[in-house]
């Protein structure tokens, strides 16, 4: 079933996608499928109601606030099978809701937490007259009240503009393609809509018309801009938009340049169409050149104007009203109901804590085909390893240094990989010869990583990229590098040498415009000696690469072809010999696959299928499985462990015991009891932590294990977080391969750092932004990855930015049968959707604004009630607390920021200066924010989003900021015990507890008088094995990891002053 079939299914029985094509579109455009519209309303009525259905679902279509019901049911619950419980919540205040009001002045059309509603003028009851399947927002009615026109993100993941009758009848689309077509407004006649749209595939967003007589679509604008809310004069003569947060205006069908009017956004011309009112940089609107209602929270949307003259905005959640002159401010009351389905988790997944004998490897990570295609070369445990193909697999690296990205060398004697060893956290590249396992350096840069490397054909040069994502070429002679050129996006893919050594071909992300970073993953050729490069799609859009990690391409040998991973499955495509398409692509797989590589002989593609390795030959016969038999054991204590704490806070009581010993048997607490002086002769190791505070190990449940981000490498970021208390972390995306195997590596004990609790990457819709965020374009794509991540026992399910409800529909229910949490970024449509929770409580939002928090930074009380009520879980990150370094000098003089923490951070921490009243106002405003969800019963956590931020130094910094808003001992248990929570693990995590795995840090201190003393640690145990900090940082304090370190830092800095695009900060927010 393709997205639209598969949206159609779910959908209303009302909603066509065609669009609309009427020679007489008003005042009844729909008249003649108005009737077979309500035959199938009335028959999905009755087979709800012969389902079963108790309406529990629906809105009760009961008049009592004067409005006309709806005239086909809205079916406001999704469709999640299993666990669930329909809950409703009550607002009366909304977060980024859009108000317009009704020409005749009788009604008003609202949208809130992705629905649209209905309510008298005066004020009242709303109904809605959207199903949950839809999120509409900035509505308009047209100007003769029969219809209202929005935005909507369709099914197959594009915005459209929709029209829909004010009783919910006759609900179509009017915009079609592959395109975003964003913030309609009507022409003055009716016949029209205005728009603004990237339809122009020239990377630019503009101002688009299309008739609702003519199926075509006209541009207003033309040029390079980052056009949005466009809006004509009512002599239909003037078009006013809005450019990078400047209003212009421009005589419509004209080639005269726009007219910068000023610094502002949303413009809305006066009923005489003499001058503008807008949002202006004053946070003010300017209303005949006056600054009027300075400092409210405006919503992003423009006033709309009433026949009598006032007009109508949104702000500070409320509906407002205003007279011409800005002047009687009114609010109009509202009250909703919204009614949303939500999973009801009543089944746990086995995380094999109590798993005590080997255990098979599943984390197979970077695997690669030999030239001559007997051996595989690959990363497990944290280590490099060879195989010959039906023999035993050989380590050919063995240590706790980070390895990653193995190849062969063009003569099949030597692997060569990227690896943290000996280089102050930076990834150097090493070569290790098979025969001999002699180890030697091919290549290294002092502060700058060199990723995902790959030989030339003649092993004279080497391809990689770096942290900022450009691609360089090392000259294995000369030990030089020379920079080619850099990334268009984010990380860009392992890049592939065509056959003559002159270009590379790698996977970077070409955006489909300048307003919002996403785009579409194209093989990009690249000329070493010119330094240019040239996109490629694969296939006609949405369909492209589904990743620039473990999807990504590459190229064969001889360089006549091009193995990929699209819509989740194996593809091989011929190319040129300039590297580009001379055909189209072939599947020749049907299960899902990752991580292809070709040997020597150009017809055979080593791949792997969810956890096994497989070889095939290039035109799909010939699958066979490549048997790897590897195993692991979870690293715990050996004997009994006792620890005397002086002090035990154990993340349920508000007061701390004294005195205590906790006794360790293998990974669990086996009893805590008062102290025994004789104990300490008892234990196989005692801990004497009699001056300290004994407390549950710290949660990160907003993290990401990349290889590399921005400087910082897996190994550093995983040490450091352990150093400073935290030893349990929640992927909220990562390569998947990699991250199975990084979280055995961890659990093995090969690899220093907390626990790791996996996720695949980010699952998007048809457009992506990061290297690590897969394209679920399909259903039947995403039961290809769902099935995949089931199988590899994955812990967390993330719907990104862009996936459509569908697509999110498909995560929930994955989600609640396999008893893991799902995270999305948007509480509207998550929580109608059936996502668990959201990992921030505001960040990226496919509308450029969300439901959760205002552009002003405030939630509201819907927000807050529908994340408590509906049990949608929260977990924050508190960017704004790393101001809160500048009050603390021993966070940036600590052994521990001076040895671990990344060189790109180094500059940002210490130069923190000591925050004013305003930044630390602004600290706990955010703070405050989330603090409204738990206040309201909801369930909140606090994350960093690392490696975005300083590894360890950032959830400090969250803490500290959380306990302004909230007691220390509310704050401390949003990093321990609802952190493991919302990992759904606190059976056995986040407390210290008879029965309880044993995962400890031990600070100086008391962290409920002063949180500060959380990151005070002397001793860290988990999984019942214990290291003292001294024991983490040994392996960083060796003479050479000291040298090497301070060379570092200075090589950072200096390159950093040479070319900032290496230090440039993507500002990612996942």
């Amino acid at each position: 079933m393709n997205m639209r079939k598969h949206a159609a299914a779910l959908a209303r029985p009302s909603v066509s996608y065609r669009p609309v094509l009427h020679s007489n579109p008003l005042p009844n455009p729909f008249a003649r499928t108005r009737r077979a519209t309500l035959v199938a309303v009335a028959a999905a009525s009755l087979f709800v109601a012969g389902c079963g259905g108790d309406g529990g679902g629906r809105n009760p279509y009961v008049d009592l606030s004067g409005i006309t019901p709806p005239a086909v049911p809205v079916v406001s619950v999704n469709t999640l099978q299993g666990s669930t419980k329909d809950v409703s919540v009550e607002f009366h205040e909304g977060t980024n809701m859009a108000a317009t009001p009704s020409p005749d002045g009788k009604r008003i059309a609202f949208t809130a937490m992705g629905a649209l509603w209905i309510i008298p003028f005066a004020g009242g009851t709303a109904t809605r007259i959207t199903s949950w399947d839809m999120e509409p927002t900035a509505p308009v009615w047209s100007p003769n009240g029969s219809v209202i026109a929005f935005q909507n993100y369709d099914a197959e993941g594009n915005y459209h503009i929709w029209v829909v009758r004010p009783n919910g009848a006759d609900l179509r689309r009017v915009t079609t393609g592959p395109y975003d077509d964003r913030e309609p407004t009507w022409t003055p006649d009716g016949n029209g809509l205005v728009f603004a749209s990237d339809r122009g595939n020239d990377g630019q967003y503009k101002i688009w018309r299309v008739s609702l007589t003519e199926p075509n679509y006209v541009a207003l604008t033309t040029g390079p801009g980052a056009e949005s809310n466009p809006v004509v004069s009512p002599d239909g003569k003037q078009l006013a938009f809005v450019d990078t947060a400047r209003v212009f205006t421009k005589p419509i069908g004209s080639s005269e340049a726009p007219k910068l009017v000023g610094a502002g956004t949303m413009p809305a011309w006066t009923p005489d169409g003499a001058s503008l009112v807008f949002q202006n940089d004053r946070k003010a609107l300017t209303v005949a050149g006056k600054d009027i209602a300075p400092n409210e929270d405006f919503f992003p949307f423009p006033v709309r104007y009433m026949a009598d003259g006032r007009f109508m905005y949104t702000a500070d959640g409320k509906i407002k009203i205003r007279s011409a002159t800005g002047t009687e401010p009114a609010d109009v009351p509202f009250s909703a109901m919204l009614t949303v389905r939500r999973p009801a988790i009543n089944k746990q997944k086995d995380r094999g804590f109590n798993l005590m004998g080997p255990q098979p490897v599943h984390g197979i990570s970077g695997p690669v085909i030999s030239p001559d295609g007997q051996s595989v070369a690959f990363v497990a445990l944290n280590d490099v390893w060879v195989m010959k193909i039906g023999q035993a697999p050989v380590r050919l690296t063995n240590d706790i240094a980070r390895d990653g990205s193995p190849q062969f060398t063009p003569d099949g004697l030597s692997v060569y990989f990227s690896t943290e060893k000996d280089n102050a956290g930076a990834l150097a590249i090493d070569q290790v010869e098979i025969a001999s396992k002699k180890r030697t350096r091919l290549a290294a840069i002092r502060a700058k990583s060199m990723v995902t490397p790959k030989m030339s054909p003649s092993g004279d040069r080497i391809a990689y990229t770096t942290g900022s994502g450009q691609l360089e070429v090392w000259d294995v002679g000369s030990r030089t590098a020379q920079t080619v050129i850099a990334q268009v996006s984010s990380q860009v893919s392992t890049p592939s040498w065509l056959p003559d050594g002159k270009k590379v071909v790698l996977v970077d992300n070409e955006r489909m415009n300048n307003r919002f970073r996403e785009g579409y993953n194209k093989l990009r050729v690249i000329d070493v000696a010119g330094k240019t490069g040239t996109f490629y799609p694969v296939a006609e859009v949405p369909r492209q690469i589904s990743d620039r990690e473990e999807g990504a391409a590459t190229v064969s040998p001889d360089g006549s072809k091009v193995a990929f991973i699209m819509d989740s499955v194996l593809h091989v495509m011929p190319l040129k010999p300039d590297g580009s398409p001379a055909g189209a692509p072939v599947a020749i797989t049907k299960e899902a696959a990752d991580l292809p590589s070709w040997a020597g002989d150009s017809r055979t593609i080593l791949y792997k299928s969810t956890d096994k390795l497989k070889t095939i030959a290039a035109d799909g016969s010939g699958a066979t499985e490549v048997p790897l038999n590897l195993s692991w054991t979870q690293a715990v204590s050996k004997g009994t462990t006792i620890v005397h704490a002086g002090r035990l806070w154990d993340g349920n009581s508000e007061t701390l015991k004294t005195d205590m010993d906790i006794v360790i048997d293998g990974n669990r607490i086996t009893a805590i009891r008062p102290h025994d002086p004789a104990s300490a002769k008892t234990a196989a190791k005692f801990i004497d932590a009699s001056a300290l505070t004994v407390m549950p190990g710290l949660w990160d449940p907003h993290f990401h294990p990349l290889t590399l981000y921005q400087g910082g490498q897996f190994g550093q970021v995983a040490a450091s977080m352990l150093a400073y208390g935290i030893t349990s972390t929640q992927s909220v995306a990562g390569p998947l391969h990699q991250s199975i195997e990084m979280r055995e590596a961890l659990d093995s004990g090969n690899l220093v750092g907390p626990r790791l609790f996996v996720s695949p990457p980010l699952w998007e819709g048809n457009r992506l932004f990061y290297s690590f965020a897969r394209t679920l374009r399909t259903p039947e794509v995403a039961d290809l990855e769902i099935a995949k991540a089931k199988a590899m026992g994955v812990d967390y399910l993330k719907s990104y930015v862009r996936a459509p409800i569908p697509i999110m529909t498909k995560i929930a229910q994955a989600g609640l049968d396999m008893g893991v949490p799902t995270g999305t970024h948007m509480l509207a449509p998550g929580a109608a959707a059936g996502i668990a929770g959201t990992t921030h409580l505001s960040a990226t939002q496919r509308m450029g604004y969300g439901w959760s928090k205002s552009v002003g930074g405030f939630t509201y009380q819907d927000a807050y009630d529908l994340h408590a009520k509906a049990d949608f879980h929260l977990v924050d990150t508190l960017f704004s607390s790393l101001a809160l370094v500048g009050q603390d000098t021993s966070m940036t003089t600590d052994e521990r920021f001076n040895l671990l923490i990344p060189p790109n951070f180094l500059t940002g921490l210490t130069g923190t200066a000591v925050p004013t009243d305003a930044i630390l106002q602004g600290a706990r405003k955010d703070a405050e924010q989330s603090a409204k969800v738990q206040r309201a019963g909801g369930l909140m956590a606090i994350g960093t989003d690392t490696p975005l931020v300083a590894p360890g130094i950032a959830l400090q910094t969250n803490l500290r900021a959380a306990g302004m808003a909230a007691s220390n001992f509310q704050a401390l248990q949003d990093v321990t015990l609802n952190a493991a929570k919302m990992s759904r693990v606190d059976k056995d995590l986040g407390t210290v507890e008879v029965g309880k795995l044993a995962d400890l840090v031990m600070v100086r201190g008391n962290p409920l008088q002063d949180l500060k003393a959380a990151a005070a640690v002397e001793y860290v145990v988990k999984n019942g094995v214990s290291m003292s900090l001294a024991e983490i940082l040994a392996p960083f304090r060796t003479p050479l990891a000291l040298s090497e370190r301070r060379k570092a830092v200075v090589a950072y800095e200096k390159m950093c002053r040479a070319d900032p695009h290496e230090c440039t900060d993507m500002n990612h927010a996942d």
